[in-house]
């Protein structure tokens, strides 16, 4: 049996402290902070929370097509006509280092058709080229990271585009 002492209970003290520790060493490391805000951020897209959207693009965002945080916002609108929308990616790749990051993958999206819905559907879907998510880190705080870019060399939309 286990004597209760104050070396004793400081050992039982330590021993959650340090694996807790342990466990956000992992869950703040750059490469892992990168992957978590990716996902989050297109399952806030795929529910329509414009809000959590807004939380995670940074005021300075602006990408291969000229837009800014504003006019990403209003095309990200569109999304409001897409009833079931689902995004799915796959062929994940994520990079970080100096406080950059980025997520590659191909993204692929459904919902139930409608008139306005499947041009963007199949715009999206039949692209080869992954999307890129360029992160960037916001302080020293291991998890403020704000999405700065989206790129897809592939992707290209119409002067005056919506």
């Amino acid at each position: 049996m286990l004597r209760l002492s104050f070396r004793n209970g400081i050992y039982l003290g330590l021993a959650p402290a340090v694996l807790i520790a342990a466990w956000l060493h992992f869950l703040w490391q750059p490469k892992r902070q990168v992957q978590l805000h990716s996902v989050h951020f297109l399952q806030a897209v795929q529910q329509k929370s414009w809000s959590a959207v807004d939380e995670f693009v940074d005021d300075r965002y602006h990408d291969q097509w000229g837009h800014d945080r504003e006019l990403l916002r209003s095309h990200l609108d569109v999304l409001r006509s897409m009833r079931n929308l689902r995004i799915h990616s796959q062929g994940i790749d994520v990079r970080a280092a100096n406080g950059r990051g980025e997520w590659r993958g191909r993204i692929t999206v459904q919902a139930d058709p409608n008139e306005v819905t499947a041009s963007a559907i199949e715009r999206v879907n039949t692209l080869k080229t992954p999307f890129e998510l360029q992160w960037q880190q916001q302080s020293a705080k291991p998890w403020n990271w704000k999405l700065v870019a989206v790129a897809n060399p592939g992707l290209e939309l119409p002067a005056g585009y919506y």
